[in-house]
C-alpha cells in the first residue's frame, strides 16, 4: 500500500508540466539542502493509517504533501517573486493533483483507492534551507482494505517458541538476594 501511494505521487509529479522534482522521506532528514529542482513535491513520511471502516471496508490514510517553489523560480517563470504568488502557484498545483486523483478514481485507474475523504492545506513561508514558500496539503485517502482474514492462520505457528537464551543472556550478579556494593567504584568518606 505504501509503495502504491509513493508511486502515485511520483507519477503525478513526473507528468505535471510545472513540477521539476519529487522526493519521499522524513521532513527533518530528507528535505534536502536547497538544491532541489523547483517547483518541488515532497511526500512526507510518516503516513498515518487508520482503522478499517466496517461499513465501507476501507482504511483511511492521512498523508502530507508539500508543494514548494523558490523566489528564484518565480522570476524564471516571469512571476513577481512574492510569498503570495509562490503560495498561490503551489496551491493550484496541489489542486491539480487532487483533481487528477479524483479523475483517476472515477475512471477506475486507481482500484486501490475508493475516494479522497477530505483535504486541507497549510501555507509554508521561509521553508527549509532554500527559503521556499508553498502549500502543505493534508489528504485523507480511503484505500481498500488489504487484510485477508481468511488466511490469518497461515501466518502464525501456535507451537513456535523463541530460544530465550539466545536473545536474553544470563545476567550474573554477586549478591542476587539483595544489593551489591561496588566498593572499587565509590570513594569512602568519613563524616
Amino acid at each position: 500500500m505504501i509503495k502504491n501511494i509513493v508511486e502515485l505521487f511520483y507519477h503525478l509529479s513526473e507528468k505535471h508540466k510545472l513540477v521539476r522534482g519529487f522526493k519521499y522521506g522524513t521532513l527533518s532528514k530528507d528535505m534536502g539542502i536547497g538544491s532541489e529542482a523547483h517547483p518541488f513535491v515532497f511526500l512526507e513520511q510518516p503516513m498515518y493509517f487508520g482503522n478499517t471502516d466496517t461499513t465501507t471496508g476501507t482504511v483511511p490514510v492521512t498523508l502530507n504533501v508539500d508543494f514548494l517553489i523558490t523566489p528564484q523560480m518565480l522570476e524564471n517563470y516571469g512571476i513577481y517573486p512574492s510569498t503570495e504568488s509562490g503560495q498561490n502557484l503551489c496551491y493550484h498545483i496541489g489542486l491539480n493533483f487532487i483533481a487528477r486523483i479524483r479523475q483517476m478514481i472515477q475512471n477506475g485507474d486507481l482500484e486501490w483507492i475508493s475516494s479522497i475523504a477530505s483535504w486541507n492545506w497549510l501555507t509554508l513561508y521561509h521553508f527549509y534551507d532554500n527559503d521556499a514558500e508553498g502549500i502543505r496539503f493534508s489528504l485523507v485517502l480511503n484505500v481498500k482494505n488489504q487484510i485477508n482474514f481468511c488466511d490469518t492462520d497461515e501466518h502464525f505457528d501456535e507451537n513456535k517458541e523463541f530460544d530465550i537464551k539466545k536473545y536474553l543472556p544470563e545476567i550474573e550478579t554477586d549478591d542476587a538476594s539483595g544489593c551489591s556494593i561496588f566498593s572499587n567504584k565509590l570513594s569512602k568518606f568519613d563524616l
